[in-house]
C-alpha cells in the first residue's frame, strides 16, 4: 500500500492511503516503479486481493508487455544460436563409408590371422604401417569447404576485451561480405578467428567460417566487387599442400610480370599456370615445371642411356666365325 499520499501514475490524482478517503492502490515493480489506483490499472477486487495474498511482484500492463517482449527477444536469440549450432554440427558430419571400406580392404593378412587364432600379434608390426588418418584428413578437407580467408581487415588494439574484439571482427566481416553479396545475413557467419601472433604493425589474416558451402562459392565467385578496395582480398581456405603449390605459381607469375608480361595474360587454375590462354607450366608441389620440359628431359635421358649389351655373347653368330665349340679337340669328339 502507498505510504501517506502520492500521485497515481495513470490519472495523476492523489492516492489517499489513510482516513475516510483511503483508496486501494498497488505498486508496479516493473520499469515504471510507480503507484497507481486499483481502478486505474484495471484490477478487479478479487484480483487485487490475490495480489495482496500471494505477495508476488505486480506489473502494470505496460511493464508486463515490455517484460514479455524482452523474454521473446531472449528466446529468439536462443533459437538463432541453436540453429547456428545445428548447422555447425551438420557441417561436421562426414561420410565415412568410403574410408572405412578402404581400411578394411587394406587390412593385412598376418594380423587378421593372429586375431583369428587368438594369439598375440607379432612384434614385427611397425608404427609406420599405422601412420596417417584418412578419416581425419577427409574431415579437414571437407570442413575447409565452409571457410574463407580475408586479408586487410583492421584489427582491434592490444588489450581490447575478447568479447569486443569478436564483435568488432564480426561487424567488419559482415560489412565486407555484404559488399560482395547483399543477401548475406549475420546468421550466415558461424565464426571468425585471427590467424597467427598479434603484432602492432600488421593486421592478421581472418579465418571466416560460414554455415553453407554454397555461400562460400558465391562470395569467391563475386569477390571482384572488392576491386575498389585494394587493401582487402578474399581467398579460399587452402590446405598446406595447396598453399605451397600456390606460392610456387605466384613466384613464377611475378617473374613473368617483371619480364614485361601483362598481368591480365597470366591466370592460375589449380596447379597450372596459363599464359595467353595456353598452358605455360605446372607445379608438383616442389618446383615449377615448364610445359614440354619434362618430355625433353625424358628424351635426353633415353638418348644418353648406353645400348643394351647381349647377356650371352657366345650365342650370337658372327659372320666368318664358326659356331662350333672349339674347347674340345676334334679327335676326342670322334
Amino acid at each position: 500500500m502507498a505510504e501517506n499520499t502520492c500521485a497515481c501514475s495513470v490519472c495523476e490524482k492523489t492516492i489517499y492511503d489513510k482516513g475516510k478517503k483511503s483508496q486501494d492502490s498497488v505498486f508496479c515493480e516493473g520499469t515504471c516503479q510507480a503507484w497507481m489506483h486499483r481502478i486505474c490499472c484495471g484490477l478487479p477486487k478479487e484480483a487485487f486481493k490475490k495480489v495482496q495474498d500471494l505477495n508476488e511482484p505486480y506489473l502494470c500492463n505496460y511493464c508486463f508487455r515490455e517484460d514479455h517482449k524482452n523474454k521473446l527477444e531472449g528466446q529468439k536469440q536462443e533459437i538463432t544460436l541453436l540453429k547456428a549450432r545445428i548447422c555447425q554440427l551438420e557441417s561436421m558430419v562426414v561420410p565415412v563409408s568410403g574410408p572405412l571400406d578402404s581400411i578394411q580392404k587394406n587390412q593385412t593378412t598376418p594380423y587378421a590371422q593372429t586375431v583369428k587364432n587368438h594369439t598375440r600379434p607379432s612384434s614385427n608390426h611397425t608404427r609406420s604401417s599405422y601412420q596417417g588418418n584418412p578419416i581425419s584428413t577427409h574431415s579437414q578437407n571437407y570442413e575447409r569447404r565452409f571457410n574463407m580467408v580475408i586479408r586487410g581487415l583492421e584489427e582491434s588494439s592490444q588489450g581490447t576485451p575478447r568479447s569486443h574484439r569478436v564483435k568488432y571482427d564480426n561487424d567488419l566481416v559482415l560489412a565486407a561480405l555484404t559488399k560482395v553479396d547483399p543477401s548475406i545475413t549475420p546468421h550466415c557467419v558461424r565464426d571468425c578467428t585471427r590467424l597467427g601472433k598479434y603484432t602492432e604493425s600488421k593486421n592478421r589474416l581472418l579465418l571466416v567460417k560460414l554455415n553453407s558451402s554454397s555461400t562460400v562459392t558465391a562470395v569467391l565467385s563475386s569477390k571482384k566487387a572488392l576491386a575498389t578496395l585494394h587493401h582487402l582480398s578474399i581467398q579460399p581456405d587452402l590446405s598446406p599442400e595447396d598453399r605451397k603449390k600456390l606460392s610456387i605459381l605466384l613466384k613464377e607469375r611475378r617473374k613473368l610480370i617483371d619480364e614485361g608480361t601483362i598481368r591480365k595474360d597470366i591466370k592460375i587454375k589449380g596447379n597450372i599456370l596459363i599464359l595467353k590462354g595456353e598452358k605455360y607450366g605446372y607445379t608438383d608441389g616442389e618446383s615449377f615445371i615448364l610445359e614440354g620440359a619434362e618430355n625433353e628431359r625424358k628424351g635426353e635421358a633415353q638418348n644418353s642411356s648406353p645400348p643394351e649389351s647381349n647377356p650371352n655373347p657366345s650365342c650370337t653368330p658372327h659372320s666368318g666365325v664358326s659356331t662350333t665349340d672349339t674347347s674340345t679337340p676334334l679327335s676326342q669328339k670322334n
